[in-house]
């Protein structure tokens, strides 16, 4: 995008005020994990204090940042999202949390893809995703067969969210375009969040 897609608007607000509008009522703390803490600085919630953190172990991607927030969260599960997901249903939120009881993580899987950006860890995560840095690994999905790890399959999610559209993330113009169009078409809730 040449921009960062966090600060991209879309209906009067940035796509991650929108994320942070729509987590704030499910969770007790927000951590937004970034290396430039002053392009967030202004982020506010209305009802719980939002934490601001760098990555502990940089370059290495978004395992990095999985880590950073995890080990900086004060409870013990830790849901976790893009910063460019502007369609984040909070009732999906609750089911993916609640699927995560009873184990290290919940993570949904689309086809033969998991959806390691809009799960659910626990601070038992932490060790397997170490091991995985130190072997010089970047990917998330690299510490699953480390941990106890719950699929999600597509069709328990598509209960909640028919379109699977709280994993549409923007990637690209055309992806910003989709989400305009998407946000003239859909239910209430789809285009300002709760």
């Amino acid at each position: 995008m040449g921009v960062n897609k966090a600060l991209l608007v879309l209906d009067g607000a940035t796509i991650i005020e929108r994320v942070i509008k729509t987590i704030e009522q499910i969770l007790s703390e927000i951590i937004v994990v970034t290396n430039d803490l002053e392009s967030f600085a202004h982020l506010k919630s209305g009802n719980i204090p939002i934490k601001m953190v760098k990555d502990i172990h940089t370059g290495v991607g978004a395992l990095g940042g999985l880590h950073s927030g995890i080990h900086h969260a004060a409870e013990d599960l830790v849901f976790v999202c893009a910063c460019d997901m502007p369609f984040i249903n909070p009732k999906l939120v609750k089911f993916i949390i609640d699927a995560a009881k009873g184990c290290d993580a919940a993570v949904p899987v689309i086809g033969n893809n998991y959806e390691p950006l809009m799960a659910a860890y626990s601070k038992g995560c932490i060790e397997g995703i170490e091991k995985q840095i130190g072997l010089g690994e970047k990917q998330i999905k690299s510490f699953f067969g480390d941990v106890r790890l719950r699929e999600i399959a597509e069709a328990d999610l598509r209960k909640i969210d028919r379109d699977l559209l709280s994993l549409f993330n923007i990637n690209n113009p055309e992806d910003l375009s989709a989400a305009r169009r998407i946000l003239a078409e859909r239910a209430p809730w789809e285009k300002t969040p709760p």
